[in-house]
């Protein structure tokens, strides 16, 4: 026998997923919280890896978030530079400030979609105008197509592809010693 549905529990389900969408998780307890941070970004988070021997951005933050980014990064690891980081996806809320990083050394990873994304220029529908193509220097320089895994320090990362998300370049990245998941 079926049950009717009850309104109240749907209404109920929906105002929490929508709540856990919109409040984003900024503290991470336990070992994570000694060598990984949830930044803000200018509106969008920044994941950072502390490895002692460097740090691990996932994202790069709005492009007007690089001052306000570079000093809680000092924060975290005083005179430490970007080695790596990590482009979820294209979109400029997570990639604004790839050209201030990369020109201070950094590598920056993603698919190679996301390359492609920020190569070019393309039409935005939704805001019925163009996006730009990005500088150079702000496209990743380093890319995947299925998955792929580098070590910091003592930390295993390994990162793949995350086809039907959010774009059609969306990765993971997972800090598998520290059990933190980047998407």
């Amino acid at each position: 026998m079926d049950r009717p549905v009850d309104r109240r529990q749907v209404l109920k389900g929906a105002v929490a997923g929508a709540l856990t969408m919109w409040a984003s998780p900024r503290i991470l307890v336990g070992q994570q919280a000694d060598k990984v941070k949830v930044l803000d970004g200018g509106g969008s988070n920044v994941l950072a890896f502390s490895s002692g021997e460097g740090l691990v951005l996932v994202d790069s933050g709005t492009p007007t978030s690089g001052d306000k980014l570079t000093d809680a990064l000092k924060n975290i690891a005083a005179g430490s530079k970007v080695q790596t980081l990590f482009n979820t996806h294209y979109h400029t809320d997570q990639t604004g400030n790839n050209e201030m990083f990369a020109t201070r050394g950094a590598k920056i990873i993603a698919h190679q979609r996301t390359r492609q994304w920020m190569s070019t220029d393309y039409w935005v529908e939704a805001e019925e105008r163009y996006e730009k193509a990005r500088p150079k220097a702000a496209r990743p320089n380093e890319t995947f197509l299925t998955t792929g895994s580098l070590k910091a320090g003592t930390e295993q990362i390994d990162y793949g592809y995350l086809p039907l998300a959010h774009t059609s370049g969306d990765i993971y990245v997972f800090f598998k010693t520290s059990n933190v998941l980047a998407v």
